[in-house]
């Protein structure tokens, strides 16, 4: 009796697995047809194609703790990332990771130890731009 047993907890499992799967779904086939027939509510829908004026964020500064270079470029400027301890105006500081374009007549101001302006997401506190153009601190 122990294999019925175990299979009537299996079930129980997966229909608890089932309700789960229900509530954390995304759009469903039905939503996908629907945004065929007319593919600009896709882009209503989706949070990630705001304009980046639209995304609210909170200025702060960082230390820059560290940088490294990467064998890549954006134009002209070098991509380097930038490891920095960010200190918002609430709450305590944090440490993030960014890759940025960096043009040469700012080098000078991506030295470890530098103060730099950022702006860091309300909704995603770790997606953090640096302000290179900004005024140094």
């Amino acid at each position: 009796m122990g294999f019925f047993k175990d299979l009537t907890g299996v079930r129980q499992q997966e229909k608890a697995l089932q309700k789960t799967a229900k509530s954390i779904q995304g759009p469903t086939l039905k939503d996908a047809l629907a945004l065929r027939k007319d593919p600009s509510k896709a882009f209503q829908a989706a949070p990630d194609f705001r304009k980046p004026e639209d995304i609210p964020t909170t200025p702060a500064t960082a230390k820059i703790v560290a940088t490294r270079a990467t064998a890549l470029f954006m134009g002209d400027d070098p991509l380097v990332i930038v490891s920095l301890a960010v200190v918002p105006k609430q709450g305590s500081a944090y440490a993030v990771a960014v890759e940025s374009p960096l043009p040469d007549a700012l080098v000078a101001r991506c030295m470890v130890g530098a103060t730099v302006p950022v702006h860091c997401r309300d909704d995603e506190p770790l997606a953090v731009t640096v302000d290179w153009g900004a005024a140094p601190h």
